[in-house]
């Protein structure tokens, strides 16, 4: 059989399509494998704000049975700051914003 530049072409794409095949299968597992890694970060993470959030809720939840606690949970952002009640002694009422004025210009 005589050398065929169809042939020799047909074979030479065959090699140059296996090599593309091979490094996309690589990619692709190596894709795959970092995308398991990052799951499994996911979950633990997850896990551990379920945990946190399970532990800031009994703690609200204790502070109504013990209020001692509270001004610590509003420090460190677990319960809301409250508000003054109205009338409490001690408390003076904030000042009213002052009210801005703009001057008219002349002749308008």
């Amino acid at each position: 059989m005589k050398n065929n530049p169809l042939a020799l072409m047909l074979v030479g794409i065959l090699l140059i399509s296996s090599l593309i095949n091979l490094w996309l299968a690589y990619s692709y597992n190596s894709s795959l494998s970092q995308l398991r890694a990052l799951q499994n970060e996911i979950a633990g993470v997850q896990n551990s704000r379920n945990t946190l959030n399970i532990l800031f809720n009994e703690l609200a939840e204790y502070s109504r049975k013990n209020p001692a606690i509270t001004p610590m949970l509003q420090q460190v952002g677990i319960l809301p700051p409250t508000a003054p009640k109205p009338g409490t002694p001690g408390m003076a009422a904030p000042a009213p914003a002052p009210v801005p004025t703009t001057a008219k210009p002349a002749g308008k």
